[in-house]
């Protein structure tokens, strides 16, 4: 609540930190949730598939295949999704700013303080 009246108090920036706070964790709990649901979907299969998962696949067992072998591409393939998603919010705040000229790596705070400022100057 004290984070919140805090960003609230800072005029348009605290509403474009919430704009992008709120776009992050929205990116975050579908992160995560796609996460759980293969957690739960391999025991669930175990259970529910057996013959499947006990099938033979490369020498060993098909739901080992997936535990040891294709569950860390999964999660890497989920962590460049998130990391990708999460520059695309930080690339629209600095779409934002029209002077092109800026250098490539500029931090976060920056931009927001260069939208901010470029928001406040058309008003």
């Amino acid at each position: 609540m004290e984070e919140q009246t805090t960003l609230e108090g800072e005029g348009a920036r605290g509403v474009l930190l919430q704009r992008i706070m709120r776009r992050q964790a929205a990116l975050s709990i579908r992160v995560a949730a796609i996460f759980v649901g293969l957690l739960i979907a391999l025991p669930l299969a175990n259970l529910y598939l057996p013959k499947l998962m006990a099938a033979d696949a490369s020498g060993f067992t098909f739901s080992w295949l997936v535990l040891g072998v294709l569950f860390f591409p999964i999660t890497w393939a989920l962590s460049a999704y998130f990391v990708r998603k999460s520059e695309i919010v930080e690339a629209e705040l600095s779409a934002s700013n029209p002077r092109r000229g800026a250098p490539a790596a500029v931090s976060q705070p920056e931009l927001i303080d260069r939208a901010v400022n470029d928001s406040e100057a058309g008003q």
